[in-house]
C-alpha cells in the first residue's frame, strides 16, 4: 500500500505523538484512524488528511459533490465551539484552518465588530480551528456518547487507505 509505494513510512508511538503534538498542529489536517472497541486490535494507522491533497477529502470538498461531506465520511464525536467574548476577530480559523466552511466571521452587535461564529451542522469536529486560536476562544464539546465508537460485534476489520 502506501509504504510499498514510498508515500508513507512506519513510525513508532513516540514519534507519532511528537508529530501530532508539535509538527502537524501547524497545518489544518484532519487526523483519521480506525475505530475499534478493543484498542489492542487497532490497526495503528493514522492519516493526517487535508482537502488539497487527500484522496478521501478532495472529492467532496474541492471537486464538489451533490452530497455534504458528512454523508461521505463520519463526523467525529466532537464539535468546535467559540467564545465570542474571547475572540479577537483575527479570522485565522475561518480563512486558514477550517476545511469545511463551518467557521465564519460575523458581526456581534454587543462587541461592535466581527468575531468567529460556528455552524455546528457543517463542523466535522476535526479541531483544526482550536489548535492555533491565538486568543484561546476555541474549544471542543462532546456531542456523541462513547458507544458511537464501537464497531458491530460481527465486524471483521476496517481498511483504510488511498487505493
Amino acid at each position: 500500500m502506501a509504504i510499498d509505494r514510498g508515500t508513507a513510512r512506519q513510525i513508532g508511538y513516540n514519534e507519532a505523538l511528537h508529530l501530532i503534538n508539535n509538527e502537524l498542529v501547524k497545518y489544518p489536517v484532519v487526523h483519521i484512524t480506525a475505530r475499534t472497541d478493543d484498542p489492542k486490535k487497532s490497526v495503528g494507522l493514522i492519516c493526517s488528511c487535508h482537502a488539497d491533497c487527500c484522496v478521501v477529502l478532495r472529492a467532496p470538498l474541492v471537486l464538489g459533490s451533490k452530497y455534504p461531506v458528512w454523508e461521505h465520511y463520519a463526523k467525529s464525536r466532537f464539535r468546535a465551539t467559540v467564545d465570542p467574548a474571547k475572540c479577537n476577530g483575527c479570522g485565522l480559523c475561518a480563512a486558514k484552518r477550517c476545511q469545511f466552511n463551518a467557521t465564519r466571521l460575523r458581526i456581534y452587535p454587543e462587541y461592535f465588530n466581527e468575531r468567529a461564529w460556528m455552524n455546528e451542522e457543517l463542523c466535522m469536529g476535526c479541531g483544526c480551528c482550536v489548535e492555533t486560536c491565538p486568543s484561546g476562544a476555541r474549544g471542543m464539546k462532546l456531542v456523541d456518547p462513547p458507544e458511537t465508537l464501537k464497531l458491530p460485534s460481527d465486524a471483521k476489520g476496517l481498511y483504510i487507505g488511498s487505493e
